[in-house]
């Protein structure tokens, strides 16, 4: 069986399409990882300052030195926990985005949020992968392949 010689051919069938995939394929793994590592962990822990605050153990936990109560000290960390969230949970899409090389735009935000120590993957961890993204990203080859399945799409 043979295909069709007039039929536009997808743009996983194009080489410059599975260099850009292999290309990517390192970094946004990395990314999905951290990022993932750190949603779960950061909602284990909003379950528990929740946990803390509804069942009221909290009243029994330590008055902290920093001159906060301790309710409205546990609301800051849950804020805080909901940021990183949000905030992780976009460098999640843009990876998967990068890993299917669509949206370039979205991918090198995801990368760039990943760069920022206080809110990104992993706090540290995912400085790396971002760095790398990056640099990938920032290919001439892999800027094409994104350009082409963007075309492709629409």
């Amino acid at each position: 069986m043979t295909s069709n010689p007039y039929s536009t051919p997808s743009s996983s069938s194009r080489p410059g399409s599975r260099n850009a995939q292999s290309l990517v394929r390192g970094p946004a793994l990395g990314l999905i990882v951290v990022s993932c590592i750190c949603i779960l962990v950061v909602a284990l822990g909003l379950l528990f300052s929740g946990y803390l605050l509804v069942s009221g153990t909290a009243a029994r936990l330590p008055q902290p030195s920093i001159g906060m109560t301790k309710g409205s000290q546990i609301m800051v960390r849950m804020t805080w926990s909901v940021i990183l969230l949000c905030s992780n949970s976009i460098v999640l899409a843009g990876s998967l985005k990068m890993l299917k090389v669509r949206s370039y735009s979205f991918a090198k935000a995801a990368s760039i949020i990943s760069l920022i120590p206080c809110i990104g993957p992993c706090y540290v961890a995912g400085i790396p992968f971002g760095i790398w993204a990056l640099v990938v990203l920032g290919k001439p080859e892999v800027k094409a392949a994104f350009r082409e399945t963007s075309l492709n799409s629409n």
